[in-house]
């Protein structure tokens, strides 16, 4: 009986760690969905104030809207051309909004909500891969692989809290057996390394363009 009951404790000490992981696991993948609302309004703002900065993780469809609210704006008077420029800024906090939702669903832990955002943004960076931006797309498929982890993580604490709930010691010496997630440290670190190993060779690549097009402009 007392065998038994040591397991019991145990196993309940692996699940809190396990569980405290997952966690953390899920605010990492789901974070995602901020940095994309953020930065698509911020994308939208320079580019209305005449910026020329962009950040890749923000949404390609609020920057094709923008440019096209841009084209349309020349074309037409001042004053509907500030009221074009309203709606053209409506539809971007819309947008980004969408994703803002699908963040704070997801820190509830409905799984569904971040299942939806991974869609949209995957449909998203097909917009990118349709206009030719590559470096874009890339960062598409960097913030995918980090929601998938986020959704993952989320079905794993259902699976832990149901087990836990109904007191099936088995299910959970299965479930914990199961490969413990990164902790959030040492995610984010592998994020960085990928991120540079991506970038590195676009930066290589726009320096190499700029020295020859300096010397062939002399």
């Amino acid at each position: 009986m007392e065998q038994t009951s040591n397991l019991t404790d145990v196993t309940q000490i692996t699940v809190a760690r396990k569980m405290l992981a997952l966690e953390n696991q899920m605010k990492a993948g789901v974070s995602w969905f901020f940095w994309i609302a953020g930065l698509s309004v911020l994308n939208s703002i320079i580019f209305f104030t005449g910026g020329s900065i962009t950040f890749v993780i923000g949404l390609g469809a609020t920057q094709f809207i923008d440019g096209f609210v841009s084209a349309l704006v020349r074309e037409i008077t001042s004053g509907a051309g500030t009221i074009v420029r309203i709606i053209g800024f409506g539809l971007d906090f819309l947008f980004a909004g969408v994703f803002a939702g699908c963040g704070i669903l997801g820190q509830k832990k409905f799984r569904w909500a971040i299942i939806v955002g991974m869609f949209l943004y995957a449909v998203d960076g097909l917009i990118c891969l349709l206009f030719k931006d590559w470096l874009a797309t890339l960062f598409h498929i960097l913030a995918l692989s980090g929601l998938w982890r986020g959704q993952k993580a989320v079905k794993e604490l259902a699976l832990l809290e149901k087990s836990q709930s109904t007191g099936d010691l088995a299910s959970l010496q299965s479930l914990i057996a199961e490969k413990t997630p990164v902790d959030e440290k040492t995610y984010w670190k592998n994020m960085g390394r990928f991120s540079l190993m991506v970038v590195t060779p676009f930066l290589l690549l726009s320096i190499v363009m700029l020295v020859l097009f300096f010397f062939n402009s002399k």
